[in-house]
């Protein structure tokens, strides 16, 4: 934020990417995950999930 005063507004938004995808096997659902850009152009993650598959009872 430009101004601890002022109307909160911010400079710039980060860029955050999602993706998933589906596991096989033993372990069946999927692996969601967030990542975005740091100031140097790095990609890193920032988070990561494993959920259960959606089925109907779900």
């Amino acid at each position: 934020m430009e101004n601890e005063n002022a109307e909160p507004k911010f400079k710039r938004i980060p860029f955050v990417g999602q993706d998933g995808c589906h596991l096989k096997g033993r372990c069946s659902g999927q692996l969601l995950s967030i990542t975005t850009k740091d100031g140097n152009d790095n990609i890193f993650p920032v988070a990561m999930v494993m959920v259960k598959q959606e089925i109907k009872d779900s």
